[in-house]
């Protein structure tokens, strides 16, 4: 998702709360090395924490719309539950399918090229109204946060693992196709 990208990658972590929204602690990194990044979800995540990234480059060191940089992928958050091993219909093939929970899922379809904002959160809209029912309506912007593939999804006991199911890098799209 990153490949050839400058700017800072978008990053939170959050503890489970039985009491209310949980708390987000932000972080940014510097691309394009992702190492500190893989360091701090790996311990993150065994100690208990949500992990949580965005799939798009920020130019600046806050995750905000107005530090967007460019995207080179597109996304919808399918949260209706689904029966185990069945993934929504998409109009589009997506290049990843991530299970983020049981029955839950995460969709990413690669770009031809980097794409600014407006196109991105066009496209996410798109897909989304494509997907219909169980799709995040609010899942759009183009600094929403997914969860990090191979973490863990604490809101469940036991916790479940946040896991690729379906992966196809050859897959690359123009933003006109959605």
């Amino acid at each position: 998702l990153f490949k050839g990208s400058h700017g800072y990658l978008g990053a939170a972590f959050s503890k489970p709360s039985t009491e209310g929204a949980a708390t987000f602690k932000n972080r940014v990194y510097k691309l394009p090395d992702l190492t500190p990044f893989y360091k701090d979800v790996a311990e993150a995540s065994s100690k208990g924490y949500n992990c949580y990234f965005v799939p798009a480059v920020l130019g600046g060191t806050r995750r905000i719309k107005a530090n967007f940089h460019e995207s080179r992928v597109v996304w919808v958050d399918f949260d209706k539950p689904l029966p185990s091993g069945e993934v929504p219909p998409t109009p589009v093939d997506p290049s990843i399918v991530v299970q983020s929970s049981p029955g839950k899922y995460h969709m990413y379809w690669l770009l031809d090229e980097a794409v600014g904002p407006w196109p991105t959160e066009g496209a996410n809209k798109h897909l989304i109204e494509a997907v219909g029912d169980g799709a995040d309506k609010s899942g759009f912007d183009c600094t929403q946060l997914l969860r990090v593939p191979g973490t863990l999804n604490y809101k469940y006991d036991p916790p479940v693992e946040v896991q690729i199911v379906k992966s196809d890098l050859s897959k690359i799209y123009p933003v006109a196709s959605f």
